[in-house]
């Protein structure tokens, strides 16, 4: 099954990490596709309904949207055990910790942040605040426990490739191994269910002449995509492209040497015709597309040659981000059981 964990503060929030019980909903902007090939999107059950502290126009077609996708199924509420509350205060340290030593190894383009913001770091000039990081970790951690992706945006994969890329140069020759091979591309109609007017600036609204239209009808609208998306899930042409992804899950165990990768690859390739050819026919009139891409680790990856790091031991859960690349390999966060991962692509 393939399910997605939201990720933002408010999982540090539930942790006594951080104040902040906002979740992150941008790829509801960018990728509604994930609600037509992820199974099962997860959200911790005591932020399910708290999408911001101050009622907004995105935070209600948020609301809106996730409680469509709860009635039809799709929304899997899950508890954090107590335990992890423990280790907080360790996945704090541990995060400061990485952070430092990410601002030492590449000086160039991490900066130490301003005081007023605790534990802040710069990449590329973005800000990354201590209990920003430390969610990241409790979520990779939190997705490893319910064996789920973390569903991260471009922000947080930035940060992880850095963290990685620590242990890449430290730990493995990009000439003797290559650690990714792609099999499986599948096109998903990546439609928008979320029109401009729920999260553009009210001001800037007021001025175009369709102001008073998408205002009564904005979340009519929403309903009615939302609605016509979940429906795409239950189309044979989807169906089958998710049953060969499952399928990959399902074999992964089986896959030990480069011999078995490339009878895999041979045989997805032919499946990947004749699905897309079908999903294309089926969605003649979609301007948008994301191109799901499912990679797998080879037998012999970056993660095996790190065993012994304690971080990188807890940190195994698949996510969006990869590339065969191996500069790219950094953003890709894989599981010693579950090394299937995915990655929207907009097209």
């Amino acid at each position: 099954m393939n399910k997605v964990l939201i990720t933002g503060l408010g999982i540090g929030n539930s942790l006594n990490i951080c104040e902040a019980c906002n979740m992150d909903y941008s790829w509801l902007i960018e990728n509604p596709a994930t609600f037509i090939w992820a199974d099962k999107i997860c959200i911790p059950s005591n932020l399910f309904g708290q999408y911001s502290s101050e009622k907004s126009k995105f935070s209600t077609a948020v609301e809106l949207i996730m409680n469509i996708a709860d009635d039809a199924g799709v929304i899997d509420k899950i508890s954090i055990p107590d335990s992890y509350k423990k280790e907080a205060e360790t996945t704090y340290s541990t995060a400061i910790e990485d952070a430092k030593h990410i601002s030492e190894c590449f000086p160039e383009v991490v900066k130490k942040g301003t005081d007023q913001v605790p534990d802040e770091i710069l990449i590329n000039g973005k800000s990354f605040c201590g209990p920003y990081i430390a969610s990241i970790y409790a979520s990779i951690k939190l997705a490893d426990r319910i064996g789920a992706n973390c569903l991260f945006n471009d922000n947080v994969n930035t940060f992880l490739k850095y963290r990685y890329g620590l242990e890449i140069h430290k730990h493995i020759s990009t000439n003797e191994h290559k650690i990714y091979n792609e099999i499986f591309q599948t096109l998903i109609p990546n439609e928008p269910v979320l029109p401009e007017y729920a999260y553009n600036n009210e001001e800037t609204c007021e001025t175009c002449k369709k102001f008073s239209n998408c205002k009564d009808r904005y979340l009519d609208d929403i309903e009615e995509k939302v609605k016509q998306v979940l429906k795409w899930r239950e189309y044979d042409e989807v169906y089958r492209a998710k049953e060969v992804i499952d399928d990959l899950i399902y074999r992964k165990n089986s896959i030990q040497t480069e011999e078995d990768v490339k009878e895999v690859l041979a045989e997805f390739e032919a499946k990947k015709k004749k699905i897309n050819l079908n999903i294309n026919k089926r969605f003649p009139s979609i301007q948008r597309w994301t191109n799901l891409v499912t990679i797998c680790a080879s037998p012999v990856t970056v993660y095996s040659a790190l065993s012994g790091d304690a971080t990188i031991a807890a940190i195994s859960a698949s996510a969006i981000g990869l590339s065969t690349a191996v500069e790219k390999a950094t953003e890709v966060y894989k599981s010693k059981n579950n090394w299937v991962g995915f990655f929207d692509k907009k097209k």
